[in-house]
């Protein structure tokens, strides 16, 4: 009994020095596996911030200060808005999302170069429908796009574009944001017009007093 009990510490000692069947062999392996999904997880949502910051300096899409939208904006702060409204509702909803996919899609769904109220080659109707297919015409010569990016930008006008429907959750915020942007640039631009009728209204001249003048004037 004892030259066997000797025979089984022998092999065991063997095991453990070639790391064969070795706790702690093991654990290291059990602790990457539980700490994988967390920095996995860190990781797509701190590549929307480097994505984001990179596209805002990026010089062709700078350029899209130059065209009005909704009055009040341009294309390059509306899509900057849209961008982070769509992280903070993916933030909001517990939704992991590809944060490059989302930040680059946002900053180019608006990808045109031309004002869309003074452009008189095209209608109104035609630009709605038509000015996510010129976006990605144009982020495809800039930049390089997978296919979640592509749908992000064409599919961003959904349901009015009903051909062209998200087909991914980044998409989805994105189209989302999209409205929610053009509904709070809408009041703003509706409150800039009230503010500037009342401007108008407090530098005309009050009825009263100018007829007081008039009087004065034919009586002198």
């Amino acid at each position: 009994m004892s030259n066997r009990s000797a025979k089984r510490g022998e092999d065991a000692e063997r095991r453990i020095t070639n790391g064969g069947d070795s706790c702690e062999s093991k654990r290291p392996k059990q602790e990457s596996v539980m700490s994988d999904p967390k920095t996995y997880k860190q990781n797509k949502r701190d590549k929307f911030w480097d994505t984001f910051s990179k596209m805002r300096e990026d010089p062709v899409v700078l350029s899209l200060q130059k065209y009005p939208n909704h009055r009040v904006s341009n294309l390059y702060d509306h899509s900057s808005r849209v961008a982070l409204c769509a992280y903070d509702l993916s933030r909001r909803l517990h939704l992991e999302v590809d944060g490059e996919a989302l930040a680059k899609g946002a900053m180019l769904h608006d990808f045109y170069f031309y004002h869309a109220q003074s452009n008189h080659s095209i209608t109104y109707r035609e630009h709605l429908m038509g000015h996510p297919h010129v976006a990605l015409d144009n982020a495809k010569k800039h930049f390089d796009l997978t296919e979640k990016e592509e749908n992000i930008i064409t599919s961003h006008m959904w349901p009015l574009t009903l051909t062209q429907v998200p087909k991914s959750k980044e998409a989805f915020l994105i189209q989302l944001s999209d409205k929610i942007c053009a509904f709070g640039e809408g009041v703003l631009k509706h409150t800039a017009v009230q503010q500037e009728k009342y401007e108008k209204r407090a530098h005309r001249p009050k009825r009263g007093l100018r007829s007081k003048k008039w009087i004065e004037i034919t009586h002198a």
